[in-house]
Formats: C-alpha cells, structure tokens, sequence
C-alpha cells in the first residue's frame, strides 16, 4: 500500500469520526486484538456467534496507518461499536512476517491509537479489549505503561480500558517458543523475529510486564483453555495463560480467571477463540460489564463532544432509556443457533454455559 492511499484511508476513517460521535449508551465498544502471525481475519468464525443485539453486525478492520491515526481497511458505518484490529509493519503493509518483526510494545501503540478513534467515534470514555495470544499482551503493555508510540515515546495509561479479556495469552511466556527462531525460515510462526523473541519465558518484555503493577479501575480476566490431559492448550501452559498464578496479581480485586477444558485432535490454542465456549464465556463477561456500567451511569452526566482539532462544540446530558437484557434462556435477537468450528454446540447449551460461567466452575467440551 503506498502512502498515498493510506494516508487516504486514515483520513477517510477520520472524518468518519468527525460525523458519527453519538452519546454514549452506557455499553461499552469493543476491540478484538488478534494474536503472533495473525491478522484481524483469526475472528472471522467468532464473529458470526455474536450477538447482533450486542455487537451489530459489522466489525470493521481498523489499524494505525503511516501518519499515526486509525484508518480502516473496511466500510465503518455509523453506530458501529465493534471493531478489530489488524497490526501492521507501520509503513501501511500487513505481510506477516514483516508485522512479527514490529515489537509487542510498539503494538500497544497502535492500539491506543485505534482506541482513540474508537473513543471519538462512539463517544465511549471506555473500551473493553478481547485479546487472543499476544493479543493479550500487546494490550497489556498499554494498560501497563511500557508501550511506545511513533516517536518511540513512551505512553502514558489514562484508565480508558474498562476490561482486558485475555484468552490463551501467553503471560508467563511459551517454551515452545524457544524451539523456533530459525534465522533462515519464511514461515512466520518459526522465523527469528522480535515477536517470537517476546514469547519466551525470560523476554524482556515479560520481564516489564510482570514486574509491574496492575492499574486500578481496569477489569482483567483470564480465560484459561486445557485440552486434556496436556495442561495446556498444546502452545501455552494453563499457568501461563492464568495471570492470576502470578503472585504480585493473585490478590487483584478486579482479576478473575476461567477455566475450561476441550478434547480436541490438533493445535487448540490456534483456535480457542473461535469455539463456541470461549465465545460464550467472553460475552459473558461483557453483560457483566454492561450491567455494571448501566448501573453506574443510571444519574444523567455530562460529556464533551470534540472535533478533530480539540475544540469542544457542545455538551448534552444522558440518561440510557433502556437497561441492557442479558439473553433469555430461549435465545435472543441476534444469538447463534449453532456454534461454527468443531463445537457444534446448539443455541440451548450455549446459553446453559452463559449462565454457567458467572459461577466461575470448569467446563469440559467433547
């Protein structure tokens, strides 16, 4: 892409911006973070079990582009609250290899990027982020304070994540990771590059990461996936992918973990996010969340709609007319009536499970 067009495409995406900036109805907007050697096409069989209710039916494709804003690689049509990242090599090109040679802390600056569009396009003082693999920990080092941005400054957290989702990531690092790094391969996931290098258990960016504290008023769960009998999801361990075992975040009074165990033939981990489970388990947490969120802005409040330039251009107070509705148990607008993949699980047990998970128990899919 030459930067020509991707400078259109950002200023295209910003004047999106400019139009669309409703008042903020009390749920929360939603970014998908795709994991190491992905691309924001890894959630396009979680997409169709969602809820059209809850996340509508579109979920464009947004990135930094080359002058530093969010631009989209697809149409954003006004309401939309549910968006996908896609990590870029920061001159406009998506090639894999070359995005795995970008630092995982560089990557949390493009998310705050994209979470600053978002803000402005919704009109959200708040996203929630759902990250798969080091996903999680690209979001994590915005949240945590050591990401840079395009001049290689580091940036400051600001609270405008309202909860982390992480599933399979990564934490405590992945030994398999250990085992790649070939200087001479073409193949993304076993090439020498600085994402590969981020993964192994003794990283530097481990090491931040996990020496430093969580902020306060930012939610973090730990979606934790076993395929059995292996103790893990054949890529990282469930102590790995459970923040919580580390002892400076055991005690978080906003950090909970889920656990759930497949029986699967081949690589679970490559596909975790998409089984009709973890789509369920993070939906639920998100009603959570909604619920929370309507109850705390049920007394009207004030915001500021700004333009581009920062200049404010009026201010309206809100009341949601309508308290957010968890699905009933016999399904819901927008709610899937089978799972895709190789859950096959119907809308029934789908919604036993997103009753299910509030109790925090094991779950175990065959």
């Amino acid at each position: 892409m030459t930067a020509s067009r991707a400078r259109s495409r950002a200023l295209l995406f910003i004047a999106l911006l400019l139009g669309a900036a409703p008042a903020f109805a009390a749920e929360f907007p939603v970014l998908f973070v795709h994991g190491f050697c992905s691309s924001a096409e890894t959630w396009d069989q979680t997409i169709p079990q969602l809820s059209t209710r809850r996340f509508g039916t579109d979920v464009p494709r947004v990135y930094e582009s080359v002058i530093g804003k969010a631009a989209s690689q697809t149409q954003v049509a006004a309401g939309t609250t549910t968006f996908r990242i896609d990590f870029s090599d920061l001159s406009g090109g998506f090639d894999l290899l070359t995005v795995a040679n970008v630092p995982t802390i560089r990557k949390a600056g493009e998310i705050k990027a994209v979470i600053d569009a978002i803000k402005l396009f919704t009109g959200a003082p708040k996203v929630i982020l759902v990250g798969h693999s080091l996903g999680g920990l690209a979001a994590r080092a915005y949240i945590q304070g050591i990401g840079l941005n395009r001049k290689g400054e580091t940036m400051i957290y600001r609270g405008d994540v309202a909860a982390l989702i992480m599933i399979s990531t990564p934490n405590q690092g992945s030994v398999l990771a250990n085992l790649s790094g070939k200087p001479e391969a073409e193949a993304c996931t076993i090439a020498d590059t600085a994402n590969l290098r981020d993964l192994q258990p003794t990283s530097d960016l481990l090491s931040q990461l996990n020496s430093r504290p969580w902020p306060s008023g930012t939610a973090v769960h730990s979606i934790v996936s076993n395929n059995a009998g292996r103790d893990s999801d054949d890529v990282v361990t469930t102590t790995s992918q459970d923040l919580t075992a580390l002892n400076q975040y055991r005690a978080l009074p906003q950090s909970s973990r889920w656990l759930q165990s497949f029986a699967r033939d081949g690589i679970l981990h490559l596909r975790v996010h998409n089984e009709a489970t973890t789509v369920a388990l993070f939906t639920g947490i998100i009603d959570d969340i909604d619920k929370s969120s309507a109850q705390a802005s049920a007394s009207p409040y004030s915001m500021q709609r700004i333009t581009w330039r920062g200049v404010p251009i009026g201010r309206g107070d809100h009341s949601p007319s309508i308290t957010p509705q968890a699905p009933s148990g016999s399904g819901c607008d927008g709610c899937p009536q089978r799972s895709v993949g190789r859950a096959f699980l119907d809308t029934t047990l789908i919604n036993v499970i997103a009753n299910f998970w509030s109790a925090g128990a094991a779950i175990v899919i065959r």
